[in-house]
């Protein structure tokens, strides 16, 4: 944080950590603090930077579970302006900023080492393609036909006001769920956007897979999802496309996702397909 009007150093500049103070920070997760910047030659970031003011500097770095994910820096053109109170009040308060990177790092080592969407239990979007392509070559080996839908949540702005807190996540549970309850053995489930689904049919054509995608639409439509004390109904625009003679996974989703632009033109809760 530069409350100064001095220059800052620019971006991507990558920090010595040897030497310098946000390296010493950094390499021992402790926070440093230099009451009059100049009474020593002292190097804030790296041994490159061609800025320098004389001040205070404060660095206090954050740490959780013994991992270190960064450093909070504050300076201040006053000399003595961050007393031993300041760097107690902020290390304690930083303590819950870590905690969230941390849970987000976590989420995100999890997402990328698994095949499932934590949130749906559906195949996330690298693994339902992975498996999508192995499906098509063995559908066009086999000369079986096979369809595509996407399925994606309507928009629910009016639905929303309804409610106290984000409804999203819910809807999203009870759509997957709903989605889930209509799989076979021959069908791939997946998730590829915060509101998009996708399921494979194969050895279905997709004049039967759009009538699938009617009956889903309805029950959606007609189900009441509880948010807390409150209830609404939500729908979903379904695109239908055929991935039939086809192993080209891009194009089949890419096919997929024209008819479910056209469904969400028609103003949502209908479903379109492309043969």
């Amino acid at each position: 944080i530069n409350n100064t009007s001095l220059k800052y150093i620019g971006e991507s500049l990558q920090i010595d950590l040897s030497g310098t103070l946000v390296g010493k920070s950094i390499s021992t997760g402790i926070p440093v603090k230099i009451d009059n910047t100049s009474a020593s030659d002292y190097v804030r970031y790296s041994k490159v930077e061609d800025s320098s003011f004389d001040g205070s500097f404060l660095a206090v770095p954050l740490v959780y579970n013994k991992q270190n994910y960064g450093v909070l820096c504050f300076e201040s053109l006053k000399k003595n302006a961050f007393s031993n109170q300041d760097v107690q009040f902020l290390r304690s308060s930083l303590n819950f900023l870590s905690y969230v990177i941390y849970s987000h790092s976590t989420r995100r080592l999890l997402k990328s080492v698994t095949s499932i969407d934590v949130e749906t239990r559906a195949l996330n979007e690298a693994a339902f393609k992975e498996r999508l392509t192995t499906d098509l070559i063995k559908a066009e080996k086999l000369k079986v036909p096979g369809t595509v839908a996407l399925i994606q949540i309507d928009d629910f702005l009016e639905q929303e006001s309804l409610f106290d807190g984000d409804p999203l996540p819910r809807v999203i549970s009870v759509v997957a769920e709903s989605i889930s309850r209509e799989m076979t053995p021959f069908n791939l489930f997946g998730r590829l956007e915060d509101k998009i689904f996708v399921v494979y049919f194969f050895n279905s054509n997709t004049k039967n897979v759009f009538i699938w995608a009617e009956k889903l639409r309805v029950k959606i439509a007609r189900q009441p999802i509880a948010v807390v004390s409150k209830q609404t109904t939500f729908t979903v625009s379904i695109g239908v496309a055929s991935a039939t003679n086809k192993v080209d996974v891009d194009e089949v989703i890419y096919n997929a996702n024209l008819a479910l632009q056209k469904a969400v033109e028609k103003g949502g809760n209908t479903v379109r397909n492309i043969n």
